[in-house]
């Protein structure tokens, strides 16, 4: 079951929308009352969707950090690498005339009044489906490559600019609980060179 989140200021059809979504092995959780970017973005890590369906105009919420669904989409692109995210809305042009989302990732709402057994709502659900299984994949891909930059951590033979890709893979994948959480930071070579010199002068002082 693919779990997917659903912010939209106009709910009155997402009881329908969750049924009809429910039979191609996707479950919609809807998102209320957020105040910000950031908590948005906290949910969905929280609540590890696989996705999110998201209106492009969300005027309604009265906030003007979250009322507009291409820049949050944005957001989430930097914040969240690879996460899926997909516009629903009766004005497609309008989102994509703002040239901040990708086209295909802009859908018209009409989408999900089809028939559930018709061609476009299945293209519909393939889309999202494969969407979820490349951000799957890549997780998985990001989580071998952290293992291999670890390897080389623990080996000395780490270079600034892979550390800096540890350190960036690290916050990624602690955010879905993949690795085990720890102070990135401690990823810095020079912090353990600085500890190994500090452990050095008190043996000397010491008299070890």
């Amino acid at each position: 079951m693919y779990n997917i989140g659903y912010l939209d200021d106009q709910d009155e059809e997402f009881d329908n929308y969750k049924a009809d979504l429910h039979y191609h092995n996707i479950e919609l959780f809807k998102i209320q009352n957020i105040k910000s970017k950031l908590e948005l973005r906290n949910i969905i890590l929280d609540n590890m969707f696989d996705c999110l369906i998201i209106d492009y105009n969300l005027s309604r919420f009265r906030n003007k950090e979250v009322k507009d669904g291409n820049e949050l989409v944005r957001y989430l692109n930097l914040e969240i690498p690879d996460f899926p995210c997909i516009i629903l809305t009766s004005y497609p042009q309008e989102s994509k005339n703002e040239k901040t989302v990708v086209n295909s990732f802009i859908l018209n709402r009409d989408v999900l009044t089809n028939d559930t057994d018709g061609k476009e709502y299945h293209e519909f659900v393939e889309k999202i489906v494969n969407g979820i299984d490349v951000f799957k994949q890549r997780l998985q891909l990001n989580k071998d490559e952290y293992e291999k930059l670890m390897k080389k951590k623990k080996d000395g033979s780490i270079s600034s600019v892979e550390e800096d890709r540890l350190i960036s893979l690290y916050k990624l994948l602690s955010s879905y609980n993949i690795v085990d959480e720890i102070n990135p930071e401690l990823l810095r070579r020079e912090l353990n060179v600085k500890i190994n010199d500090i452990i050095s002068k008190l043996s000397d002082i010491l008299g070890e």
